[in-house]
């Protein structure tokens, strides 16, 4: 139904959201300024 496919939707930009910023993260530790500077 319609319900479920609104909840898949939210989900799956739930996830898009947790990975890009999982990517984000990932990117500022491979940084070494970034690193020294927030160590």
């Amino acid at each position: 139904g319609p319900l479920y496919r609104q909840l898949l939707s939210l989900f799956r930009r739930r996830a898009a959201l947790v990975q890009a910023r999982t990517g984000l993260v990932q990117s500022w530790t491979n940084e070494p300024f970034l690193r020294t500077a927030f160590a």
